[in-house]
């Protein structure tokens, strides 16, 4: 399961300055004695204001860090999440 979710390294930051904000978590099992757990793919969809506005689709990847946002529509009033 996904925690610790950040933008820009920053946890719920109100502002970022940037119009291509970098996303990173990390991973965490449900099941605290689970062992040899892996990412193999994400997805991350972001709502502002009951509408979406940006889904990445299915993505078959490890990655965690580093997920470059890929909407048009995010604008500095938009408080997405």
């Amino acid at each position: 399961m996904p925690a610790r979710l950040r933008c820009e390294h920053l946890v719920e930051p109100l502002g970022i300055g940037t119009a291509t904000p970098r996303l990173d978590w990390i991973v965490e099992a449900a099941d605290a004695g689970a062992r040899g757990l892996a990412q193999s793919a994400w997805q991350v969809v972001a709502r502002a204001d009951g509408r979406e506005l940006w889904d990445s689709g299915r993505v078959a990847s490890a990655a965690t860090t580093d997920i470059a946002w890929r909407s048009e529509e995010h604008t500095s009033e938009l408080q997405s999440h």
